[in-house]
């Protein structure tokens, strides 16, 4: 009997690409407003500057989730996991971090949970260590580039999003 649609999809390297490059794209569009809201509205729009903020991270970190699920997919032949974690989902896509790439996957990690998944905190103790830790640098200046060189070896696995 042949699967279900969910398990076709699942492990369909092209599903998490196309998925990957829609928040390459989303992400890439934030990246280019920001620098003109920090300038023409810097203390007026703090709400507006936290949302693109959150919003490029969040994007970029779900680009690299899903490019690295898809690279799972196309050298697993199956479905990859159900889990969130891009030092994991990487090491599993059998790509090698560095230092650098590991400290932006743990904010892009935390811009994930709490752009996305969980906006108003179930534990107060999660949520205060991700302030403290990691949302104050959400997005570096080199991120974009980090990212990119992220997916680019990724795409040597035949599984990201390519935007130019």
């Amino acid at each position: 009997m042949a699967g279900s649609g969910f398990e076709t999809i699942a492990k369909e390297p092209s599903h998490w690409r196309e998925r990957a490059r829609g928040h390459l794209f989303l992400g890439d569009v934030l990246w280019e407003v920001w620098p003109d809201l920090k300038k023409h509205h810097p203390a007026d729009r703090e709400a507006e500057t936290l949302a693109v903020v959150g919003g490029i991270a969040y994007h970029y970190g779900m680009a690299w989730e899903l490019a690295a699920k898809g690279a799972i997919a196309k050298q697993s032949k199956a479905a990859p996991p159900f889990n969130h974690g891009l030092p994991s989902l990487s090491e599993k896509a059998d790509l090698t971090l560095s230092a650098e790439e590991q400290e932006l996957a743990g904010r892009l990690d935390a811009a994930i949970v709490w752009w996305g998944r969980y906006p108003v905190p179930k534990e107060a103790a999660k949520f205060d260590k991700a302030m403290s830790e990691r949302l104050p640098r959400l997005v570096m200046p080199d991120d974009r580039n980090l990212v990119r060189s992220v997916l680019g070896r990724l795409a040597a696995r035949g599984e990201t999003p390519d935007r130019h």
